[in-house]
């Protein structure tokens, strides 16, 4: 049994793509959304991929790299998505007002804030469109601990995936920041900053394998995981949190003992997916590879001639009977960092 994972970042953005087959018929999810061109550049690789329909559509949080026109792949797929996953806190409405009033802040200038502000309202309402059009797609909300996918919960699932993160005092946090701007006479601000404390981070389970899916998740939230959840893990793939940079790591992580590192049957494969020419920070690839772990970083080379440079993905194959994952494909703009053995 095989989970085909396809972990996208050419310099700015990210999407994930993942596969699977179940009672004979493909399944197929996105986590996060990064689609220039009116979504038409992941709409178009889903297609290649044989994908017309998906089982969920996850927005982690309200960043602009990983929610850009996320409506028109959602319209583009128009009654095709069984279910939408965001990091909740508030109303959908209340989020809408506060996207409004940032981009009304904005002006004239900031145009990455008012492509965000518009990305994060126009789904909204097409999310409310589709519910009402088509009865889907099912929406949900994470915090805490909570099993996402399948719904209905069965006994043994192909894959299940359950949300880690965000917890209530990270969560909280980011709300107060966005209820305090929707106030009458309150200031819309960016909270660039505030939106990774409400990120979501989930778990794949595969048969026997595990993947870390770490979005934009930071050190508050990965802290507060409980000590029961941390000593079962054992992923065979993770997606490296906050594009490699420090703040999406915490004390111990990808140390040679650390949680995210148990090498039984093998250490993580680690992704990261840059941010700009400012992430990841030499820093933690060096901790990630002293842990055992081969990294690769996706859009870090220029590719002459190519049609979609966006398209810069690793393509990993994760093997559910032996709980092991390896890379089958990746693109020329991907660089490897191999695993550094410790000194004797």
């Amino acid at each position: 049994m095989i989970l085909d994972l396809f972990i996208c970042g050419p310099g700015y953005g990210e999407t994930i793509i993942c596969r699977w087959e179940e009672e004979g018929r493909l399944h197929a999810g996105v986590i996060d959304c990064y689609g220039p061109n009116y979504g038409l550049t992941v709409y178009d690789w889903l297609l290649e991929l044989e994908i017309s329909q998906l089982e969920f559509l996850c927005v982690t949080h309200p960043h602009l790299d990983h929610i850009y026109n996320a409506y028109w792949v959602l319209e583009l797929l128009e009654g095709s998505v069984s279910q939408l996953w965001w990091w909740g806190g508030l109303t959908p409405d209340a989020y809408i007002v506060f996207c409004d009033k940032l981009a009304a802040a904005c002006g004239g200038g900031e145009g990455r804030l008012r492509s965000r502000a518009e990305s994060v309202r126009r789904l909204f309402i097409e999310i409310a469109r589709q519910e009402q059009k088509f009865g889907i797609p099912l929406v949900r909300t994470s915090a805490r601990i909570k099993q996402l996918y399948p719904i209905p919960q069965t006994t043994n699932p192909v894959l299940k995936i359950t949300a880690f993160s965000p917890w209530d005092d990270s969560l909280m946090r980011f709300t107060k920041e966005v209820v305090s701007s929707i106030r009458v006479g309150g200031k819309a601000t960016s909270d660039e900053s505030l939106a990774n404390l409400a990120c979501i981070g989930l778990l794949l389970q595969y048969g026997n394998a595990q993947v870390v899916l770490g979005s934009d998740i930071e050190a508050s939230n990965w802290n507060s995981l409980p000590d029961a959840f941390t000593s079962s893990l054992r992923p065979c793939v993770v997606k490296v949190s906050h594009h490699g940079s420090q703040n999406g790591t915490c004390a111990g992580m990808w140390s040679m003992s650390g949680f995210l590192c148990n090498q039984q049957p093998q250490s993580p494969i680690a992704v990261i997916t840059p941010w700009h020419n400012v992430l990841p920070d030499e820093k933690v690839i060096k901790q990630i590879v002293g842990s055992g772990s081969t990294v690769f970083v996706t859009g870090q080379k220029n590719t002459n001639g190519r049609g979609r440079p966006w398209l810069s993905y690793v393509h990993v194959q994760v093997d559910g009977d032996q709980g092991t994952a390896r890379v089958v494909e990746k693109s020329a703009n991907v660089v490897v960092y191999e695993p550094v053995p410790p000194l004797s």
